[in-house]
């Protein structure tokens, strides 16, 4: 950890692999991160930045013991909003978080999508509001052909949620068709690509 603490360092790659992936060192992550954050000291360090990132992976059962430093960042104005991509891993209902943090087209929808996906399964029912009000305003509002990556992993979020049906439908009134998005994106067919381990878009 001392050489984390070293503002110096230029390349943060693999400090910040070693610090979340060996278990020796990961245990002592989040409280050092925790730490900094909460003091706002290495604000514009590059490693702090990318491990806040990185917590959106962590598992759950991990972060759970941070649940109330978590908290209380997210009521101070100015928070860093990569740590929207993590609300939904510290054992409590992340829907009233990322809900007053969307805000449609701004670049905070990036890691309010990013939260959603990212959140434990038993969240992902809760979620499906939002979900729909997002879709409401990034795929329905959207012309045809613009579709980038947060509509897009909204959709597949009603996909993996089993609301086929209704992703199709949304992409009729939004005058695409699933023939249009399998070519484009390929997730609606039965055979897609299985999801990454801890999210579910």
């Amino acid at each position: 950890m001392r050489i984390a603490n070293d503002l110096r360092i230029g390349n943060i790659f693999p400090l910040d692999q070693v610090m979340m992936r060996q278990p020796a060192v990961r245990a002592r992550t989040p409280p050092w991160l925790f730490d900094r954050l909460e003091a706002r000291t290495m604000a514009k360090n590059r490693l702090v930045s990318r491990l806040t990132h990185d917590l959106r992976s962590v598992d759950e059962a991990e972060l759970i013991p941070f649940a109330d430093r978590y908290r209380g960042l997210m009521d101070r104005p100015g928070y860093d909003l990569a740590l929207l991509s993590s609300a939904g891993r510290f054992g409590f209902d992340p829907s009233d978080i990322l809900q007053e943090a969307y805000v449609p087209g701004a670049r905070v929808r990036e890691y309010v999508m990013r939260g959603i996906c990212y959140s434990a399964p038993r969240w992902h029912e809760g979620l499906l509001p939002l979900v729909r009000e997002m879709i409401r305003e990034e795929v329905i509002a959207r012309a045809r052909g613009r579709l980038d990556e947060v509509p897009e992993e909204l959709l597949r979020f009603l996909v993996y949620m089993g609301q086929i049906d209704e992703a199709r439908d949304i992409l009729r009134s939004s005058d695409w068709t699933d023939t249009d998005f399998i070519f484009e994106r390929g997730f609606l067919r039965p055979n897609a690509p299985a999801i990454p381990v801890n999210r579910i878009c």
